[in-house]
């Protein structure tokens, strides 16, 4: 009980929650193959790892990395403007 009031979760929960969100940032920032990620986040495999991240997230870590990496060039303007395009519409008119 003093654990779940401190946390906020029970134990076992934010143990999950701990390494999904974990699993996310290693999916989001590195390239990794899911099996090291798993492993990385105390799975015993990439088949384990995958059942609970969908669990949590409702999608796939496969997934999770692809949308990630897209919403990442989009963010930083590669996906958005090519190479010697004007970053803005005020660009044109100069």
């Amino acid at each position: 009980r003093r654990f779940t009031a401190l946390a906020g979760r029970a134990p076992m929960a934010y143990l999950t929650w701990w390494r999904m969100t974990r699993a996310a940032t290693l999916l989001r920032h590195g390239a990794d193959p899911l099996q090291a990620v798993a492993r990385q986040v105390g799975y015993a495999s990439p088949y384990a790892l995958s059942h609970a991240f969908a669990r949590e997230f409702g999608t796939t870590p496969g997934r999770y990395r692809a949308t990630a990496a897209v919403a990442t060039e989009v963010a930083e303007g590669s996906v958005s403007r090519r190479a010697g395009e004007p970053s803005s519409v005020h660009e044109d008119n100069k």
